[in-house]
């Protein structure tokens, strides 16, 4: 036996794999249809912008070429394959929102109600495991450190560009007031 597993106890590790069953099945019995829903739309909506790609990749003979060596073998890309590519699903993403600009605010609110319903499941089983209560406060709290950190970061960068990169600043706050939010994201 190896010495990291001596002194090692299967109970007194946790995984949430019950608590996982139990939020999964509560999510299907109560946002089933609507879950259902949103997957079909994001089938669409990924099965769109794959097609868009294509056509873009279809368009530049040079980047076809490659695109489909790419494929076949396992190379290291140009650099002018990766900047189209790049370009590739910024535009995408741009034609995304243009052309389901009805559809992603309802999927937006859904995807908001279903993370409010899981973490409200995941309360419940915790309310009944007071092991997996501590489980769960601890990965909230290192999450909250997460985004607070990621924050925190996104703001040096701020002031750090408005001082030394005017112009890249001023491009990042017409992204973020016309999408909202980080433009790397959107």
């Amino acid at each position: 036996m190896s010495s990291f597993l001596r002194g090692f106890n299967l109970r007194d590790w946790y995984d949430g794999r019950d608590a996982d069953r139990y939020v999964q099945e509560a999510v299907r019995n109560t946002l089933g249809n609507e879950e259902k829903n949103f997957q079909q739309q994001m089938s669409k909506i990924t099965e769109f912008q794959k097609n868009f790609r294509d056509k873009l990749i279809a368009a530049n003979p040079k980047i076809l070429r490659e695109h489909r060596l790419m494929q076949i073998s396992r190379r290291r890309p140009s650099q002018a394959y990766l900047q189209f590519m790049k370009e590739a699903n910024v535009r995408s993403k741009t034609a995304i929102r243009k052309q389901f600009k009805n559809v992603l605010p309802q999927l937006d609110k859904y995807q908001a109600r279903k993370v409010k319903f899981i973490n409200s499941m995941h309360d419940k089983y915790a309310a009944t495991n007071p092991r997996y209560a501590r489980f769960l406060a601890n990965d909230r709290a290192r999450d909250k450190a997460r985004k607070q950190a990621a924050l925190k970061q996104n703001q040096q960068w701020e002031k750090w560009a408005k001082q030394n990169d005017p112009n890249v600043y001023k491009q990042y706050l017409r992204q973020k007031k016309k999408y909202g939010g980080d433009p790397s994201i959107n």
